[in-house]
């Protein structure tokens, strides 16, 4: 570490501040969140070559940690959605090791060798294999998050025990099943009864239904980036399908089905708790090749946008 870039002086924070979770900056309550932080501006640093958050001097990098939004351009963009998410100023809002480890082991032939991105009306274009760089990154991730949480594991020394602090309780919204439930009444006759057809999902694209989660980045707005949950079911054009929740800005709404394109679907967003805190815009949704839901919103007054990634 340099003098720019360091602070270890006696009575003070230690540490490296470019990395330095935000509570540790304002004084907030410190959990394991503030460690899933620090992960994440490394897998940034990994995978661009400079820190998420930088300045010339240390209370210019500081305040940047706690107020700025981070520069993530050029991580690769398997990566991203759960690094961003990683990254959120409220440590509630950030996901938590076993999920950090689940996203990344699940992810990992993805993020090797991503397959290019299909749109509606776009000719798939075979391109080079991925560089090793991207490779490498998405090992240093997953190898930094196993060692993060082998730490946060308690460990036992003679009669003394260990513990980290617990990490953030997070909650998760179970994604609904598409299978109508199969009847455990034996047909006549004792025959294994035929499997119960699956649910009509109407216009709503299969792949789509389900709950989504991740962060929005609206410009102009100081309370961005903001936590975005979305819970989609079947249903036609016209129809009700689903809720929105924006939990840090205490807003929720009804979504409804405007259109439908290949893997992309329109929604009208009207907002039913706290409508002064939120306003009605209509949502364009596309669904990836690697299984993120692109979020985007642009009615002349507002753009927000973002990634979803599925629960």
């Amino acid at each position: 570490m340099d003098a720019r870039t360091s602070v270890t002086s006696t009575g003070h924070i230690v540490g490296t501040p470019a990395y330095l979770a935000p509570e540790l900056v304002t004084g907030g309550r410190v959990s394991a969140a503030a460690d899933v932080f620090s992960w994440a501006c490394v897998v940034v640093y990994a995978g661009t070559g400079r820190a998420p958050f930088e300045g010339t001097t240390v209370p210019e990098i500081l305040h940047r940690v706690a107020f700025d939004p981070p520069q993530v351009d050029g991580l690769d963009p398997r990566l991203r959605p759960i690094v961003e998410q990683a990254l959120a100023k409220d440590p509630a809002q950030r996901p938590t090791v076993p999920r950090l480890l689940a996203e990344l082991a699940g992810r990992r032939a993805t993020v090797v060798e991503p397959q290019p991105a299909t749109h509606p009306g776009s000719v798939p274009m075979r391109g080079p294999r991925p560089r090793a760089g991207r490779t490498v990154v998405a090992a240093v991730a997953l190898a930094g998050v196993a060692g993060l949480g082998w730490w946060l594991i308690p460990r036992t020394s003679g009669d003394e025990t260990e513990r980290a602090t617990p990490p953030v309780s997070e909650t998760t919204t179970a994604t609904p099943s598409p299978v109508i439930a199969q009847s455990q009444a034996p047909s006549s006759g004792g025959a294994t009864p035929a499997p119960a057809p699956e649910e009509d999902p109407g216009d709503v694209p299969r792949r789509v239904i389900g709950t989504w989660e991740g962060q929005v980045y609206q410009d102009g707005s100081a309370k961005s980036p903001y936590l975005t949950i979305y819970t989609l079911h079947a249903g036609h054009i016209g129809d009700v399908i689903g809720r929105a929740r924006y939990p840090s800005l205490n807003c929720a709404g009804e979504l409804r089905l405007l259109g439908v394109s290949g893997n992309q679907i329109t929604v009208r967003e009207h907002i039913t708790d706290n409508p002064t805190g939120c306003i009605d815009v209509d949502v364009a949704l596309d669904l990836s090749s690697d299984g993120l839901l692109e979020y985007s919103f642009d009615d002349g007054r507002y753009v927000g946008k973002g990634t979803l990634i599925r629960q």
